[in-house]
């Protein structure tokens, strides 16, 4: 049994964001993962199927793996940067705006 692990960077939303739709997703086949992705019309959606279609490709090209024998155990969410921005409302008052960031890991077994 062998694991791979892949981590995609700055995804463009909070942490929380990302948690309540993870959770849905631990301990599935790689083809059970995307078909359900393919049903969800999330933004989030379409960046996973993107960069796990690159991930399948990654490991068919380097290990000779077809996605029929992977899956995925574990996803983990980290906090990333903040992007800090001010915004001028009425009367002259600046307004902080904190745009957050997170780091999605992929821990996938073959069988």
């Amino acid at each position: 049994m062998k694991y791979f692990i892949y981590t995609i960077f700055n995804i463009k939303q909070s942490q929380k964001k990302n948690l309540k739709f993870i959770k849905k997703f631990k301990n599935l086949s790689i083809i059970n993962f995307l078909n359900k992705l393919k049903l969800l019309n999330l933004k989030l959606s379409i960046i996973l199927q993107k960069n796990i279609y690159f991930i399948i490709y990654l490991i068919n090209k380097n290990f000779q793996i077809k996605k029929e024998h992977l899956w995925l155990s574990n996803i983990y969410i980290n906090k990333s940067s903040k992007l800090k921005r001010s915004h001028i409302r009425a009367k002259g008052e600046i307004v902080k705006v904190e745009k957050h960031f997170s780091h999605l890991t992929f821990n996938l077994k073959y069988f």
